[in-house]
């Protein structure tokens, strides 16, 4: 299967360029999902084989499906380019913060505690979710193994001795 390697850059840009996969870098599988010609552009070493998603039962393949049907039958696959899907989960994770934003926690809590307030806000979360999805199908990225990645790298930077309990960021837990 072909690979990229994504190096992180500026503002988490992912760098096009094909690197040697290494500890300080994640190789991540490709099948690109974009309006046509964009992802070959963007992701080296593409091929058509589909990258094995899971999420709990069934995975992230049946998700992906549904969500790949509502985009094609609408036609909305010429639109969905890294720049725009990206750009939509800014906007639509503003939406959420919207629902929470200037509140106290307790106010947060009162306003959950009714089904609808607390229905618009699943209803963002999913909009969250649907976007990057599909920002992941777009680039190939194996979701399960990139969050496990993301999550086996955090832990270096977060050890347990000395982050538990603890807000600041990696690079404050030595005391710099």
């Amino acid at each position: 299967m072909g690979a990229v390697s994504v190096r992180r850059r500026g503002m988490g840009n992912p760098d096009p360029r094909p690197r040697e996969a290494s500890s300080r870098r994640m190789a991540m599988p490709v099948t690109g999902q974009c309006s046509t010609g964009k992802v070959r552009s963007f992701v080296m070493n593409h091929r058509d084989d589909k990258v094995k998603r899971r999420a709990g039962k069934g995975g992230w393949e049946p998700l992906l499906d549904l969500l790949r049907k509502f985009r094609d039958d609408r036609d909305w696959k010429q639109f969905h380019n890294p720049k725009d899907l990206a750009a939509a989960i800014a906007i639509e994770a503003g939406d959420l913060q919207e629902h929470f934003l200037w509140k106290s926690t307790q106010e947060v809590a009162a306003e959950l505690a009714d089904a609808r307030r607390h229905g618009a806000v699943v209803d963002e979360l999913a909009d969250v979710l649907i976007c990057a999805l599909l920002l992941a199908d777009c680039l190939g990225v194996d979701i399960d193994a990139a969050v496990r990645a993301k999550t086996r790298a955090n832990a270096l930077k977060y050890p347990v001795s000395k982050a538990k309990g603890s807000a600041r960021k990696y690079t404050e837990l030595d005391g710099r």
